[in-house]
C-alpha cells in the first residue's frame, strides 16, 4: 500500500533516474496528477500531460501545446519533441488497449524506445495490465486510497473553509473520527460525501454516523457489498464463548488509539464458520 508521501518520493526519484517508462497505477487520475505537478515545479523539469477532454498541455502553465485530443495524435507529438530534446516526460491520462500486443501497445513501445536514446519518460496513468514487453522497459508505482492521516487533511480541507458561515459542531476528536470513516474511499468520493453533509446548511456530531451510512451505501452500489446487521443471538451459538472472552480481555488493545506511541492497532478479518 503506498500513501501520497512514499509514492511522491518513488515517482521523483524514477523521474531523476530518467526510468524512461513509468505505469502509475491507480484509480485517482486527479491525486496523481497533483503530485506529478507539484514535482515538475519542485525539480524544474518539463512535464506535458496529454487527456482525450484536453490534448496535450504543459503541466506547470496549463497552456495547451498539442491540440490533437487522440491518443495516437498525442504519442506522435511525444516522440517528434523526445528526438528533438532531451529529458522531457509526458504523461498519459486515457489509453486502453495495452494489455497485449497491439497497435496501440507497438506505438507506445517505439515511443519508449525514443525516450530511451534521449533521456527522456513516458508516464502512464492506469489501471489496466500492461503488455509485458512494453512494461519491462520501465517501472511501476502504485497510488492507493488515502490512509486516515491524508483524509484528515481532506477533511479539514473541506470543512474548516465554511467556519464562520455555517454552524459546525466538530472538533478536533470529529475531524480525526470522520477521516477514520472515510478512509480507503478516494478524495473525490470523501469530498462528496462531505459536500453533501455540509448541503443542509450545517455540521453536527450526529452527522458522524451519517458519514458511516453513505460510505456503506457508496461500497454497496460500487462493489456490489452490504453491509448487514448481525442478530446478537448469532453470537451464542456453541463454541464461540471462549472467543468473545478473548475478545472482551483484548477490547482496549484493539481499540486504544495507538498513533501517539506510533503503533497501529491490529486490522484483519475474523473469520468464523463450521470446523472443517
Amino acid at each position: 500500500m503506498a500513501n501520497k508521501a512514499e509514492f511522491k518520493t518513488s515517482l521523483l526519484r524514477m523521474f531523476r533516474a530518467r526510468i524512461p517508462f513509468i505505469s502509475v497505477r491507480s484509480i485517482e487520475r486527479a491525486r496523481v496528477l497533483e503530485t506529478v505537478q507539484q514535482l515538475a515545479e519542485e525539480i524544474n523539469i518539463p512535464i506535458y500531460v496529454h487527456s482525450l477532454s484536453q490534448g496535450t498541455t504543459d503541466i506547470k502553465s496549463k497552456k495547451m501545446v498539442n491540440d490533437d485530443r487522440s491518443v495516437a495524435g498525442g504519442l506522435d507529438y511525444a516522440v517528434q519533441n523526445i528526438s528533438q530534446r532531451q529529458n522531457l516526460t509526458f504523461v498519459f491520462t486515457e489509453v486502453s488497449d495495452i494489455e497485449d500486443d497491439n497497435l496501440v501497445s507497438r506505438h507506445l513501445y517505439d515511443g519508449v524506445v525514443q525516450a530511451i536514446e534521449r533521456g527522456g519518460s513516458i508516464c502512464l496513468i492506469t489501471t489496466k495490465s500492461i503488455w509485458p514487453q512494453l512494461q519491462r522497459l520501465g517501472m511501476t508505482v502504485a497510488l492507493d486510497a488515502p490512509n486516515e492521516e491524508e483524509m484528515l487533511e481532506v477533511v479539514k480541507e473541506c470543512v474548516t473553509p465554511y467556519k464562520g458561515s455555517m454552524p459546525l459542531e466538530w472538533e478536533e476528536a470529529d475531524y480525526k473520527m470522520a477521516a477514520a470513516i472515510l478512509a480507503n474511499m478516494t478524495k473525490i468520493e470523501a469530498e462528496n460525501v462531505l459536500a453533501t453533509q455540509m448541503a443542509k446548511g450545517s455540521l453536527t456530531k450526529d452527522d458522524i454516523k451519517e458519514l458511516s451510512n453513505a460510505k456503506d451505501k457508496l461500497f454497496s452500489d460500487i462493489s456490489g457489498l452490504e453491509k448487514v446487521k448481525i442478530d446478537p443471538s448469532a453470537l451464542s451459538v456453541a463454541g464461540l464463548r471462549g472467543l468473545q472472552h478473548w475478545l472482551d480481555n483484548q477490547k482496549q488493545l484493539l481499540t486504544a488509539d495507538l498513533k501517539a506511541r506510533k503503533l497501529r492497532p491490529p486490522r484483519g478479518v475474523l473469520l468464523v464458520g463450521v470446523p472443517g
